[in-house]
């Protein structure tokens, strides 16, 4: 099943709205779903998560190589399969982050303790908003995973394969959603 919202519920733009209500979206808006098609009969659009990996002072995404190009971000879809509801508003959103997350850091194994720890103890989550910018596109939460600057060198171990811990100067355009990534910037302590 997928989660999905009512297509009236939210607004077309193009940027990313951050000054928008998610969690009364997610509890008040949304609704599970066989498919995509029975969700449209109904008026709700399908939902996804996009999250991106950065540290903060250190100024460090984590870059995923495609055959198409590089991507700054990881984009899911919203299940049933997260045993959270989403009348839960932001626990839901952020164990539908985890996922994403898992799949950027491709060496950690979700059973692994250590990762876990290693996980809770240096980094949080934020949600940035909310990104439809045209009706062929489904509406995109987007979220950033950030990690603790004294974490680097142990966030660098669990990055491998097809993804790897850049300088964010060194971002490329690449045909990625531009809107997203204007919004990993470079970060100065004060």
């Amino acid at each position: 099943m997928i989660l999905a919202i009512k297509k009236s519920s939210i607004s077309i733009k193009p940027y990313v709205q951050q000054e928008i209500d998610l969690e009364r979206l997610i509890i008040k808006e949304t609704k599970f779903f066989d498919d995509e098609e029975c969700a449209e009969k109904e008026g709700y659009i399908p939902l996804y998560v996009l999250v991106s990996i950065r540290t903060i002072y250190t100024n460090k995404v984590v870059e995923i190589k495609h055959d198409y190009g590089v991507r700054y971000y990881k984009v899911n879809s919203l299940d049933d399969n997260l045993n959270v509801d989403p009348i839960e508003g932001y626990n839901y959103l952020y164990k539908a982050m985890s996922k994403p997350m898992m799949e950027l850091l491709n060496k950690a194994k979700d059973t692994d303790y250590m990762f876990r720890l290693f996980v809770a103890m240096n980094s949080q989550p934020l949600v940035m908003g909310l990104y439809y910018s045209n009706k062929k596109q489904c509406p995109i939460i987007y979220a950033q995973v950030i990690f603790n600057d004294n974490s680097v060198n142990n966030l660098g171990n669990y990055v491998e394969g097809d993804c790897r811990l850049i300088d964010i100067k060194d971002m490329k355009d690449e045909g990625g959603l531009v809107e997203i990534e204007k919004l990993i910037t470079i970060l100065k302590e004060k």
